[in-house]
């Protein structure tokens, strides 16, 4: 199930709990109920209920990852309140509260991964996929809603989503599934991939291993504007030494590639209209490699509790002579301190772009970024049902200066079934190094764009207030979200510094000078109908306006303004589970105007979608698992919705575990 709340715990409690809540996280047992714990809402990585967490967090457990055919993250997070899957075929991205997906952060184990700065490298969610682990490596997923700028700084200024991995086990233990998609147009391209998990000690109580990875393949549409041709692959090895209890050292090395082609005639139109610098009736061909390497420490004193790691990954796109690294430190101790829990701690990221593909205007082909953060919370437990939290981050960045993010959020236990929780939160977004490079300039169909030395960070403050309900498994969730940005950087005319375009059209570089609002309301509920029978419903409702700029009237971004979620679980027998699902994508607010008009010219109408599936457990060992996806066949073209989407499918996968 999809967690929206566990249960209402007693919070000074919790206090003094802090450290051995922490400890249960290190090792994979069994006894130990982690359903409800979350660790992404506290900036020092400590476990709470997600009750008490204070932010608007969801939950995917492991089990619900088990029990249905998840091919990648943005299908799993498809019943989420509050998220909405934009654009279409293997172009997805991730919407939270209304705000792009620029505007989100995605964490591996708390790590940042897939910066906004290689979004032109990951060429959309569809392909960030590739960054990340295999579902069969993943323990749950944690989706906070609203700005986390201060625990996470840039990025984080629509939400979180922190994929959290399996640990490394005490016994060795591991599972290959395999899976095929398989179309029933024979215009779209079919797809397989499989998987492996291998974890176990190599001496017992000190050393343990860890290995995963992942090969996916998926054939070009016959579709203009539909999915590529891609293949993806990545290997994850993790080494955990345990010196002393106490100590957790963790060094993890990951290698990803992945190639995406297409052919014009397939999924590319050869008449299309030209809005690319470098024309779209070509032949189009990627490749990237990806190496990440971490090195991790926990450590319980007597003080409280640390969390330290240094991280490196670079991205390299051979074809387009693109590279990028990054390299982050981050540190965080926290502190039980009779009625608080207090955090504090800091962190420094060294980004380096070298890029002569996208910038054919100028000779300036290297960028850096320097940034430093210091940031601090408290947990105040006022009461035994009533938590106040208060913290602020400082972060100081050589391109723009410093930035502060503070937030103030409580959270209150009714009763043990009622939990009423809200708060006010800042959050901000880094302009993006290429936009504030001066001397750097992207060409693009609509002139060449030059960077601004002068840019300051995107703003926002984000109000929200939220009940939520648990008692004899009906839970239940209704938060209200109001969310002001400002600073918003868009193109406009440039000065008399920039040089006009070689074809002649006009010169453009970014400014900050839009403002506008996001306002909704987010609703779950889960009932027990019997014993084997349950029922899952998400409801979303999001508004949008840009109240200053061009587009003054027009929505901040194209998204339906009401989503629905339906999933009826029945588990006939121990060994087999099926379910049902609905999905109601209401009709897209109006166009936003600009780029995003000309590249998805129509209003896409409504649409609803059925999906069933089942789960057998063979036995022990195996486990097999199959869905029909969009088993009313609904077309979903480029002409009609402005992306496409495949038809009626069929979904087969095998998983062997050892």
């Amino acid at each position: 199930m999809i967690a929206s709340g566990i249960s209402v715990s007693t919070q000074n409690a919790f206090a003094d709990d802090a450290t051995s809540l922490n400890n249960t996280q290190k090792t994979q047992d069994s006894s130990v109920d982690l359903t409800g714990i979350v660790v992404t809402a506290s900036p020092g990585g400590v476990a709470q209920d997600i009750n008490d967490a204070p932010a608007s967090i969801s939950v995917i457990t492991r089990e619900e990852l088990e029990s249905k055919p998840y091919r990648d993250l943005a299908d799993a997070l498809s019943s989420i309140p509050g998220l909405t899957t934009t654009g279409g075929s293997d172009h997805k991205e991730i919407s939270i509260r209304g705000m792009s997906s620029a505007y989100t952060l995605t964490l591996i184990d708390g790590k940042r991964t897939d910066s906004r700065e290689t979004s032109r490298l990951s060429d959309g969610l569809g392909q960030m996929n590739a960054w990340t682990p295999p579902i069969s490596a993943i323990e749950r997923i944690e989706i906070v809603r609203g700005p986390m700028s201060s625990l996470y700084g840039a990025d984080a200024m629509g939400g979180v989503i922190n994929i959290i991995t399996r640990k490394v086990a005490k016994e060795w233990s591991g599972e290959v599934s395999t899976d095929a998609l398989l179309q029933e147009n024979s215009q779209s391209g079919n797809a397989n991939q499989g998987s492996f998990f291998l974890t176990g000690p190599i001496k017992q109580d000190l050393l343990g291993l860890q290995l995963y990875g992942q090969y996916s393949k998926r054939d070009e549409d016959d579709i203009y504007n539909g999915y590529r041709d891609s293949k993806r692959n990545n290997i994850t090895a993790k080494l955990a030494l345990t010196p002393t209890p106490d100590h957790d050292i963790i060094f993890a090395a990951n290698h990803t590639e992945q190639r995406v082609t297409q052919e014009p005639g397939k999924s590319i139109d050869p008449n299309c209209a030209t809005y690319s610098y470098f024309g779209c009736a070509t032949p189009y061909d990627k490749k990237v490699d990806v190496d990440r390497f971490s090195l991790s420490h926990t450590g319980r004193w007597t003080l409280g509790t640390s969390e330290t790691y240094v991280q490196q990954e670079t991205f390299n796109v051979s074809s387009q002579d693109v590279r990028l690294k990054n390299t982050e430190f981050r540190t965080s101790l926290a502190m039980p301190l009779e009625d608080h829990l207090v955090t504090v701690g800091g962190g420094s990221r060294h980004n380096k772009l070298h890029d002569s593909f996208s910038n054919r205007v100028t000779n300036q082909y290297d960028i850096t970024r320097k940034q430093n953060s210091l940031f601090a919370e408290d947990d105040w437990y006022l009461t035994d049902t009533f938590t106040l939290t208060a913290g602020a981050r400082l972060d100081d960045d050589n391109r723009y200066g410093h930035h502060w993010s503070p937030r103030v959020y409580g959270v209150w236990g009714i009763t043990p079934q009622w939990t009423l929780k809200g708060g006010v939160t800042s959050g901000f977004k880094s302009p993006d190094m290429t936009k504030v490079a001066s001397g750097y300039a992207s060409a693009s169909g609509l002139g060449n764009i030059y960077g601004n030395e002068d840019l300051k960070p995107e703003k926002s403050l984000s109000q929200e207030i939220g009940i939520l309900y648990n008692h004899n498994g009906v839970t239940g969730g209704l938060t209200l979200f109001n969310n002001k940005f400002e600073d918003k950087i868009t193109t406009v005319a440039c000065n008399t510094r920039c040089t006009a375009a070689p074809s002649g059209t006009n010169s453009l570089t970014y400014a900050n000078v839009d403002k506008a609002i996001t306002r909704g309301v987010e609703a779950s509920l889960g009932l027990p109908l019997s014993s084997n029978i349950t029922w899952d419903n998400s409801y979303t409702f999001t508004y949008s306006k840009q109240e200053s700029g061009l587009y003054k009237g027009k929505p901040l971004n194209k998204l339906p303004r009401h989503q629905l979620t339906s999933t009826l679980n029945y588990q006939p027998t121990d060994e087999l589970t099926t379910w049902a699902r609905l999905a109601y994508r209401g009709k897209d607010s109006d166009n936003v105007g600009g780029t995003a008009q000309l590249l998805s010219p129509v209003e896409s109408p409504s649409f609803t979608t059925f999906d069933i599936g089942a789960n057998y457990e063979i036995n022990q060992t195996l486990s097999l698992r199959a869905a029909i996806y969009n088993l009313a066949n609904q077309r979903i073209s480029y002409n009609k919705y402005g992306f496409v989407e495949d038809a009626r499918r069929y979904w087969l996968g095998i998983t062997a575990k050892f």
